[in-house]
């Protein structure tokens, strides 16, 4: 098998999907702000800013900008950890829950109209060859 020949059609493919701009970047919906909104929804309690640090592995500084931007828009509340008043704990508001419920719905739209265009076995042979891209073994939630 040539190897840098399928090294070179994976990158002109790439390229395509790129100039071609497809109506969702999945890049965006796991990361910044989308991936915050969705971490709270998901997680239904509140959480320390260090551990969506943790979690998205970027710096306790940028988190602090996105959650200033999310706090300014009205999506999340900041308190003060009544057990422990140096830390903050961040909640979704109800409008941060409608926005991460809207983020979800639109990006599973899009993600199944793309998977929907490949036909139902070449839809599970990509998704199957990303997770193994990814490290992924068997079916997860």
């Amino acid at each position: 098998m040539d190897y840098s020949d399928l090294s070179r059609q994976l990158m002109q493919a790439v390229h395509y999907i790129h100039k071609n701009k497809p109506k969702i970047n999945v890049n965006e919906v796991v990361q910044g702000s989308p991936f915050i909104l969705q971490y709270l929804s998901k997680r239904k309690e509140a959480v320390l800013p260090s551990e969506i640090s943790d979690k998205m592995e970027i710096s306790t500084a940028r988190i602090a900008v996105i959650l200033n931007s999310l706090d300014k828009k009205g999506l999340i509340n900041r308190e003060i950890n009544k057990n422990d008043r140096r830390q903050i704990l961040v909640t979704l508001t109800a409008e941060g829950e409608e926005a991460a419920k809207k983020l979800v719905q639109e990006a599973e739209y899009h993600i199944i109209q793309m998977l929907q265009n490949l036909g139902e076995h070449d839809a599970g042979e990509f998704v199957r060859i990303l997770n193994k891209l990814a490290g992924i073994t068997g079916k997860s939630s």
